[in-house]
C-alpha cells in the first residue's frame, strides 16, 4: 500500500478522535498527504476531501474568533 494512504488513514483516525474545536489543528498535514497522494496519482476518498474542506472552513472561523472586538 502506497505510504501516503498510510498515513492518510492514520491521520483521519486521529482527528476524529480530537475534541471537535482543536482538530482543525492537524489540516495542514492531512493537505499536505492529499497533496502528496494526487502528485502520485492516488485517489482521495470524498470522505477524506470533505473532511479536509470543512477542516479548513474550522481553522478560517478559529482564526476569526480569536480576533479583538
Amino acid at each position: 500500500m502506497n505510504p501516503c494512504v498510510d498515513e492518510m488513514h492514520r491521520l483521519h483516525r486521529q482527528i476524529l478522535s480530537m475534541e471537535e474545536d482543536k482538530r482543525h489543528r492537524l489540516q495542514p498535514q492531512l493537505g499536505t498527504v492529499i497533496a502528496r497522494m494526487k502528485q502520485s496519482g492516488v485517489m482521495v476518498p470524498n470522505d477524506i476531501a470533505q473532511l479536509n474542506n470543512a477542516l479548513m472552513d474550522e481553522a478560517i472561523e478559529a482564526q476569526f474568533d480569536n480576533l479583538p472586538i
